[in-house]
């Protein structure tokens, strides 16, 4: 073979080599050459939908929507930025995934995972002969952690204030009764709430107790992390019943048993008998074999020394009966002036059963001036209802005739302003001729 066909034949040879890289690159059509894609992706991580932060380490992937099927892939840089070059002519679904968030599939149809693009499907990107194709901005939605983690309850007696022991509490699948000062400690699974993505899970919690009624509530537990809540129980009561009594000056006139208050130490308010004759029932937590409840009650009323009675034992149910000692007056003395004062007659107050002395000058008639006395009359009560009226004898001279003896009264309404003694008014008598 001479020269000159070996030459043809190196020519040949070569065009059909040319011609195959061509078909095999996609550049085998006149004037058509590969685009690419582009874009940058982003997470919430920096907290909520508002915010975002470029992702590095996401590895995306373009899949050729047609046949036969391509796949090219790419991994975000450190500002999130990723570019995939030398696609044919054509539509691409996009997919972006990275541990911790949701992905964003290629799948076709719609999926909940697609909700991170925002409009339920999978991206779809056109790619043009020799163009570059930017893909608008990507956020990933950075998942829930799912683990165990620690629920800290804290029981409290809605009426006392006090730590509640000795329950049983039960959150989700967890359960204890090894509770200290009222905290109950379990560990518990979590998952991602109701599959949405929030983080944390709701679970219910059940608690049983003696004394107590039985409580249902929820609270939200948090993978790899410590919550805590506290939950208030409603306890079980009975009654404390009694009847308050004075040891003087027992009148509906002077005081009014109703105008009483008694009180529980430690539970917060206080009642007031429910008759006129004193009688009252205090509700009260009951006691049970873990908490041996006792309370100190206390009395009150204006006029009248607090009464205290410590160690009453509570109720396991229904009621039990107190016996309040007789409450015990604040008196005062009260003294006064007295014009024409007659010494050998007492002061009075009138109905109380109440005299005091009187003293004064003799008596001796024809009188040319007033004379001036006094009177003292020892524990009389205070702060009654209605005033109280003193009365003492006093003189009265006519002329050349021997003294008149009459009642002279005033009216008083004592107080105990620290002294224990009360000035009455100056009691009048009749005079001279």
């Amino acid at each position: 073979m001479d020269e000159n066909k070996r030459q043809q034949y190196r020519t040949v040879a070569w065009i059909q080599i040319f011609a195959l890289v061509l078909m095999i690159t996609g550049c085998g059509d006149a004037g058509t050459s590969n685009g690419s894609i582009r874009g940058q992706v982003f997470s919430n991580r920096s907290g909520g939908a508002l915010t975002k932060t470029p992702e590095a380490g996401v590895s995306v992937v373009a899949v050729f929507d047609g046949e036969p099927e391509r796949v090219r892939n790419a991994v975000t840089d450190g500002n999130g930025q990723y570019v995939i070059p030398d696609l044919p002519i054509g539509k691409y679904r996009m997919g972006y995934i990275k541990d911790g968030f949701d992905p964003i599939t290629t799948e076709k149809g719609t999926s909940d995972v697609q909700s991170a693009v925002g409009d339920g499907g999978p991206t779809i990107i056109y790619v043009d002969s020799g163009s570059t194709v930017t893909v608008g901005d990507i956020t990933l939605v950075q998942k829930a952690p799912e683990g165990d983690g620690i629920v800290i309850i804290n029981l409290i007696d809605e009426t006392t204030g006090e730590p509640v022991n000795g329950a049983t509490v039960t959150v989700g699948e967890a359960s204890t009764s090894n509770g200290s000062n009222g905290q109950y400690v379990l560990t518990v699974p979590v998952r991602i709430k109701n599959d949405t993505g929030a983080p944390g899970q709701d679970l219910s919690v059940t608690i049983n107790v003696d004394g107590y009624e039985r409580k249902i509530d929820t609270v939200q537990a948090l993978a790899g992390q410590t919550t805590q809540t506290t939950i208030r129980l409603n306890p079980i009561t009975g009654f404390i019943q009694g009847t308050i009594i004075l040891s003087r000056f027992n009148s509906k006139e002077l005081y009014n048993l109703q105008s009483a208050q008694i009180y529980v130490d430690g539970i917060p308010g206080s009642v007031s008998p429910q008759n006129d004759e004193g009688f009252f029932s205090l509700e009260v937590p009951v006691r049970t074999d873990l908490n041996n409840r006792s309370y100190t009650i206390r009395v009150k009323l204006k006029g009248f020394f607090d009464q205290v009675v410590n160690n009453v034992l509570a109720p396991e149910a229904g009621a039990v009966e107190v016996n309040i000692p007789p409450l015990l007056p604040e008196t005062v003395t009260v003294i006064g002036d007295v014009v024409n004062p007659v010494t050998r007659f007492a002061a009075v107050v009138e109905g109380i059963g109440l005299e005091g002395g009187v003293t004064g000058p003799f008596v001796s008639c024809p009188q040319l001036e007033p004379t001036q006395g006094t009177f003292s009359i020892d524990g009389v009560p205070t702060y009654t209802l209605t005033a109280l009226k003193v009365s003492v004898t006093t003189y009265e001279c006519s002329d050349n005739q021997p003294p008149t003896f009459v009642k002279s009264e005033t009216d008083i309404s004592p107080v105990n302003n620290g002294t224990g003694v009360f000035r009455a008014g100056t009691i009048s008598g009749g005079g001279g001729n």
